[in-house]
């Protein structure tokens, strides 16, 4: 189920500004600056919201997880990116615990297989404007089980804060942020543009809409038993769903961000489905973890 599983049930895996490394606070710095696009391009064509591929700087804390070892999803791909994650602190980055578990590929836990590629574009060049940095620490949530999925977040602590820049920012993260049923929000990532497909060397975004538990079960009536069985509801995910529209394989870990007041907010994390865009998909419910991250970073 991992949207970088081969199976058809998967998961889904400039000039500075100024970031030193602080506890986590709420400072009225942070809160200015969190959610918003630092780059901005002149002539651009306007685009459809969750109409493709995106652009540098469009969403400039989206992260491409690196492993440095050859799962089957890098063959197919071609490319070293596994999983996506967000960042939420210069140098914190939220991403799904599942990425991460030795189930079927080993050292899927080892700090030294990965690296975190901030401000990344397109997986084929080294970009100027990327900030490469090394893992110290990866903590998933302590209940997190595979089968079931349940508790699918995990904190990745970068061993050197990143540098807020035109193409590195973070996303924002308020206590009681929650998702709102029926919400057209966006999931971004460098997954599969199908299920058979290949990842993409550039992120694309899709918009999709917040469901209603009743509302998922619904639409998952017409899997086999094994595959619905594998939705569990509980208050820490919750669905979504778009048009044939959907993350896919290779786009676990990262963002479902949604556009409030003029900024970006992170409501959920990319976590698993069936065949992408033709059910809803499952996604960990960010402000339910939220003391947990809170409570993780200030204490590490």
């Amino acid at each position: 189920m991992p949207w970088y599983s081969r199976s058809p049930v998967s998961f889904r895996g400039n000039v500075a500004i100024s970031a030193p490394y602080t506890p986590w606070k709420l400072s009225k710095r942070s809160c200015e600056i969190c959610g918003r696009k630092l780059y901005h391009r002149h002539n651009r064509k306007k685009r459809v919201i969750g109409g493709g591929r995106i652009f540098p700087g469009d969403y400039p804390w989206l992260v491409s997880l690196y492993f440095k070892g050859n799962h089957p999803f890098q063959v197919k791909s071609g490319f070293k990116h596994l999983c996506g994650g967000t960042l939420i602190h210069p140098q914190w980055v939220l991403s799904a615990a599942h990425c991460f578990e030795e189930y079927v590929f080993s050292n899927l836990h080892n700090i030294n297989y990965w690296s975190a590629v901030v401000g990344e574009y397109d997986l084929r060049k080294n970009e100027s404007y990327e900030q490469i940095r090394a893992i110290e620490k990866i903590i998933t949530y302590d209940n997190f089980t595979l089968k079931p999925i349940k508790y699918d977040i995990a904190l990745l602590k970068l061993r050197k804060p990143v540098v807020i820049s035109k193409h590195v920012n973070t996303i924002c993260l308020h206590k009681n942020e929650t998702f709102l049923v029926g919400e057209t929000c966006t999931v971004t990532g460098w997954g599969t543009l199908s299920t058979n497909g290949k990842g993409s060397a550039m992120p694309y975004q899709a918009s999709i809409d917040t469901i209603s538990d009743a509302i998922c079960k619904s639409r998952l009536f017409t899997l086999p038993d094994e595959e619905r069985n594998a939705y569990k509801f509980y208050d820490g995910a919750f669905c979504a769903s778009g048009f044939s529209k959907d993350a896919c394989y290779g786009d676990s870990g990262g963002p479902l961000q949604c556009y409030r007041n003029g900024k970006w907010h992170i409501i959920g994390i990319i976590s698993y489905g069936y065949k992408c865009g033709r059910y809803p998909g499952a996604y960990s419910n960010v402000n339910y973890f939220f003391d947990w991250i809170h409570d993780k970073i200030n204490n590490q």
